[in-house]
């Protein structure tokens, strides 16, 4: 039997369309959603990379991963593209996207930069900087 090299040693939860709505809309914290497929060989190097992130920054954001083929409805919605595509999500909202393999250094930068951001007020809208207009 072969091995989806995608989930072999996964720290992140796999989640699919029907898990959305409750795993990253309804999350408390920030959330990192990795959008893969089995066939995507570019995307194993960063969703080892974003395994890794889960040790270090688990209490301070979620960290999920959706198989594209499977969840064809969240894909559309965010249009997602090109794989591996990182949407970083804060108060059920997308404020951070990412598209092709990116590096450790990279991808830390990126989760910092939403941690350590002030909650945007809930009145506000979210540009896709993911700066309060």
């Amino acid at each position: 039997m072969k091995k989806n090299n995608s989930q072999v040693g996964s720290a992140m939860k796999e989640i699919t369309d029907k898990d959305f709505e409750r795993e990253v809309l309804k999350c408390k914290l920030p959330v990192f959603t990795c959008f893969t497929a089995e066939w995507c060989r570019s995307c194993y190097p960063t969703c080892l990379l974003a395994d890794e992130l889960v040790k270090r920054y688990g209490g301070s954001a979620k960290f999920v991963r959706m198989d594209v083929d499977k969840s064809p409805e969240v894909s559309a919605r965010y249009r997602v593209i090109a794989l591996p595509t990182i949407l970083i999500f804060r108060d059920s909202q997308p404020v951070k996207k990412r598209i092709g393999f990116q590096d450790r250094k990279s991808l830390k930068r990126l989760l910092d930069s939403v941690i350590s951001e002030e909650k945007p007020p809930r009145s506000g809208e979210i540009s896709q900087t993911g700066q309060t207009s």
